[in-house]
């Protein structure tokens, strides 16, 4: 009997074969999961994902002859534990998370207990429906000759061997708890010594989930899209090219003012830091000294020093990605397809700048250089949905730049941090934290909880405070007065300044004062030519086209009323 994994409207001819499923995502979950030294494991969770199409229900289902399928994630999960979890005493742990990643793909990561704590969730699954034996009968033979060597030695060794290192970075600093005496045989004695080497070992079982979840998608995608052609992945552009692009823009500035000059050191710094192995870094530059630029030629460098997969902008304003984004590939993505080597993945995208290939690309981050919002990050690292989990494999080897990390909200300090440390300490990972105003993410009141791994020497910029008084451009006047100032009198101050220096920003905190303001000053005259309104109750497509409008202008004399959009 021939086993397939997916049809089409044509003859059996064109549909998949299960075997070349199975394998086609073995393969590319394998590759994901090498990244961090888990090969073996993230085959092996390919290899048997869909174990459960080897029955005749689901084969009856593709024909249409059934009208469900059954369940056909469970049962490789339930091999992978039958043959894994009585191996030694690291035995269940590692067969707990290979075979949460297998049952789960299709669906939010699995509960191991229920809301109370009472139910132990993740057995009651292993045990549904047990008939794996009956199973295997039909399983072709490639599959289980490809299979049983990884579920003796060689997939518990990976797994033993990043787990233990993510024990070891930790330490058993956390007291001890009486789970402890229920795993003392355990080398590993995760929750019961650390909580956060727990936490971490979720981020594990996440890590494979997200490369099951990618590699079956990709797979099912691309044999929907071709009709069972070959797959084809475009290679990315090599970064030696993209770092001849960037050089050559900066080739083209003119250091005319005291200020380029500045910023000119500031870029040679990053330059010359990017040289360093991979790490956790800090770029402490105030307001106007070139950040965005400045990281992005440390990014590149490092990125093409140690051969890692692509760079991550996290920033958390919508309209500093719009900007941003544009001038990066206005400089990089010159001859290449929109989106293919600078990607955006935020709520602002523009529906008609989107191409087929950049929206197929955002589905899980592949491409060399992706702008997006720390929500975005978080999701891909916490959220609940199969979306979000499949792209945090993406975030390994890769080099994150987080931009204006001070906006990083309080309550997911704790969260961030334990995340960032595993993928810097255990991912192949490195980190730019970006900001005139550096918050102490590694001395945290409450350390226990996870702060960050930030090493002395983490900040590129050695003498911060030096540029930050040469950076100096602003005097702050305070023209304050006790009840506060009417909207007639800020709009009349607005326009005095406007005429005697000809430009003026004003901001305020309210979307209603920004647009009394703006009519205010349109009704005194002045030219609607120079006068722009920025708000977020304009939709990104009017206020990308304001914002270069106010490009446009550049020096040339305007009034600029703004809301600002965070």
């Amino acid at each position: 009997m021939s086993y397939y994994a997916h049809t089409t409207q044509e003859s059996k001819e064109t549909w998949q074969p299960l075997i070349d499923h199975l394998t086609a995502v073995a393969d590319d979950a394998g590759d994901f999961a090498g990244g961090i030294g888990l090969e073996s494991a993230g085959y092996l969770m390919g290899l048997v994902h869909d174990l459960g199409k080897y029955t005749n229900r689901f084969q009856m289902y593709l024909k249409g002859k059934e009208s469900k399928g059954g369940d056909h994630s469970s049962p490789g999960a339930q091999w992978i534990w039958r043959e894994l979890h009585q191996k030694g005493p690291i035995g269940p742990l590692c067969a707990q998370l290979l075979a949460l990643g297998v049952c789960s793909h299709h669906a939010p990561l699995n509960d191991c207990l229920s809301k109370d704590g009472e139910t132990d969730l993740f057995t009651l699954r292993m045990d549904k429906n047990q008939a794996v034996d009956e199973l295997l009968k039909t399983v072709d033979k490639k599959v289980l000759d490809r299979a049983m060597p990884l579920l003796s030695t060689k997939t518990m060794a990976e797994l033993k061997t990043h787990l233990l290192s993510v024990k070891k970075r930790n330490g058993d600093k956390a007291s001890q708890t009486g789970a402890c005496q229920a795993c003392t045989s355990c080398p590993i004695q995760c929750a019961a010594r650390n909580p956060l080497t727990a936490f971490q070992f979720g981020l594990v079982a996440r890590f494979l989930y997200s490369c099951i979840i990618d590699a079956d998608r990709t797979d099912t995608a691309s044999f929907c899209r071709t009709s069972g052609a070959s797959r084809k992945k475009i290679p990315y552009v090599a970064w030696s090219l993209l770092e001849d692009r960037f050089n050559a823009h900066l080739a083209g500035f003119k250091k005319t003012k005291a200020i380029d000059g500045i910023r000119n050191q500031v870029s040679n710094l990053c330059r010359a830091r990017a040289k360093d192995g991979k790490g956790m870094f800090a770029l402490t530059v105030p307001t106007g000294g070139g950040k965005t630029l400045a990281s992005l030629r440390f990014a590149l460098h490092h990125a093409q020093r140690h051969a890692m997969k692509r760079i991550i902008y996290i920033i958390p304003y919508t309209s500093i990605i719009d900007q941003n984004a544009q001038e990066v590939r206005s400089i990089l993505e010159t001859r290449e397809p929109f989106g293919s080597v600078v990607l955006e993945h935020h709520s602002n995208l523009v529906p008609d700048k989107q191409t087929q290939l950049s929206m197929q690309l955002t589905e899980n981050w592949d491409a060399p250089i992706v702008f997006t919002t720390m929500v975005q990050f978080l999701e891909a690292l916490f959220g609940n949905r199969t979306r979000d989990a499949r792209r945090m494999h993406r975030l390994a080897e890769s080099v994150l730049v987080f931009d204006e990390i001070q906006t990083l909200p309080v309550k997911c300090v704790h969260l961030f941090c334990n995340a960032l440390n595993y993928l810097v300490d255990h991912c192949g990972t490195s980190a730019v934290l970006c900001t005139a105003t550096q918050p102490l993410l590694g001395q945290l009141d409450n350390p226990g909880k996870g702060a960050l791994h930030l090493p002395p020497e983490a900040e590129i910029v050695p003498d911060v405070k030096g540029l930050f008084d040469r950076l100096k451009r602003v005097e702050i006047v305070d023209l304050t007065k006790p009840g506060g100032s009417t909207e007639e009198e800020i709009a009349t101050k607005a326009i005095e300044e406007f005429n005697a220096k000809g430009s003026c920003l004003v901001i305020v905190n309210t979307k209603k004062w920004a647009k009394n303001l703006y009519a205010l000053c349109a009704d005194q005259g002045i030219h609607q030519d120079a006068l722009f309104h920025l708000s977020t109750d304009m939709c990104p497509a009017h206020r990308m086209k304001s914002l270069s409008a106010i490009r446009a202008i550049g020096k040339s004399t305007c009034a600029l009323h703004q809301h600002p959009t965070h």
